[in-house]
């Protein structure tokens, strides 16, 4: 009979933090600032650690948990990310970040906007776009149309030299209004670019019809948004009588028009939360309907 002592224990040893550093640009990165769009942001990995640190030419941003996003709100220079889990840390290499030669450059483009109309048969809110934009340059151009208002389908369009890239009934360009938008002027900033990088930024103006005579309005914000796992929808309705409420539901789609869930609100004001581990990344459309009838949507992004 073996009268010796014995013991085991299970250790958990978390990943090297280099595991998670894939998703971490690497090279040179350039873009134009603008008040008119967005700025881009750098995300970090969705994990927890027992600390994370940005930083910028030695400004750094640290905090704990999971890494928030680092937004380029007109900066610029060298970046880098260092990431502990308690045991070991690592930072990766840096990246390069600085303002495209050409953003102060006006662009040469001729386009021209044929047609603008609401899309009737979708399950949210969008419109059609015809019309065609000329490459004057000798080589081939990439362009991206970027708004405070929404989202361009495409967003980003390969042009050949000295071509035409015309968007018609077979291949409008689609645009998904945000919350708050209610139709009339919308500014698109156009990026153009080459293999070399940004060549010029300009304006586009499209005048879209009103979506004015709706039955009420929701007032809708999303947090987090940009989304890694999940985010809560808050929102209000108004112009409604409280006694009376029914009828009301949310929708999730994706950019195709896929419904990935649909639920019933009981109360003209709330919060919502949607998972979002399990879906892949991309923009989506959360849509609030009453009585049938779509109201207001809100644009989310899964990184």
């Amino acid at each position: 009979m073996d009268n010796r002592l014995h013991a085991s224990a299970t250790v958990n040893v978390p990943k090297s933090p280099e595991e998670y550093m894939w998703i971490f640009p690497e090279g040179c990165f350039e873009y134009c600032p603008s008040r008119l769009k967005d700025n881009p942001y750098v995300i970090g990995p969705i994990p927890d650690f027992d600390e994370y640190t940005w930083n910028l030419d030695g400004q750094t941003q640290s905090g704990v948990g999971q890494v928030d996003d680092f937004l380029l709100d007109g900066l610029y220079g060298t970046l880098d990310l260092t990431l502990n889990n308690g045991l070991c840390d690592f930072s990766t290499d840096p990246l390069n970040i600085s303002f495209g030669s050409g953003c102060d450059v006006d662009c040469e483009l001729e386009s021209k906007i044929e047609k603008v109309f609401r899309v009737e048969d979708g399950p949210y809110l969008n419109f059609g776009i015809y019309g065609y934009i000329t490459n004057p340059y000798n080589y081939p151009i990439s362009i991206s149309l970027n708004s405070p208002n929404g989202i361009y389908i495409p967003s980003n369009i390969s042009i050949p030299a000295n071509g035409t890239y015309s968007f018609g009934s077979s291949n409008p360009i689609i645009f998904v209004p945000d919350a708050g938008f209610s139709g009339g002027m919308d500014v698109v900033t156009i990026e153009v670019s080459t293999n070399e990088g940004i060549i010029c930024q300009d304006e586009l103006q499209i005048d879209y019809p009103s979506i004015a005579g709706r039955p009420a309005t929701v007032e809708v914000v999303a947090f987090p948004n940009p989304i890694t796992s999940y985010t809560e929808v808050q929102y209000s309705f108004e112009g409604l009588d409280e006694s009376d409420f029914k009828g009301a539901t949310i929708q999730l789609y994706n950019l195709s028009g896929h419904l990935q869930t649909q639920r019933e609100l009981k109360s003209m004001e709330g919060v919502e939360r949607f998972e979002f581990a399990h879906l892949p990344m991309g923009k989506y459309v959360v849509v609030f309907s009453y009585q049938g009838e779509s109201i207001a949507q809100k644009i989310l992004i899964k990184k």
